[in-house]
């Protein structure tokens, strides 16, 4: 694995550790825009806490999966570092 490889890599998986909680904002912050337009509020605090939570909930329903990514993508790094250095 060379240098280009990784880097790509790690943009991609920079993308994938990015997407569950921007999802989860996103979802939470439609349903959240639909509640307040029916209701006729324009709380600030009603669509932050939420969304808070949301990002909360997705880093920990994802972490196992995050964590495995970051560990092996890890494991390569040190990889290539050891061959670069001998």
């Amino acid at each position: 694995m060379d240098l280009t490889a990784l880097l790509l890599e790690a943009l991609q998986l920079a993308l994938l550790l990015a997407v569950p909680v921007l999802a989860a904002c996103a979802v939470a912050g439609i349903a959240l825009s639909l509640v307040q337009s029916a209701l006729h509020t324009s709380d600030p605090s009603l669509g932050f806490v939420p969304k808070w939570f949301a990002a909360l909930a997705a880093l920990w329903l994802s972490y196992g999966f995050l964590s495995e990514k970051l560990v092996a993508f890890a494991g390569r790094v040190f990889e290539l570092m050891a061959r670069v250095g001998h």
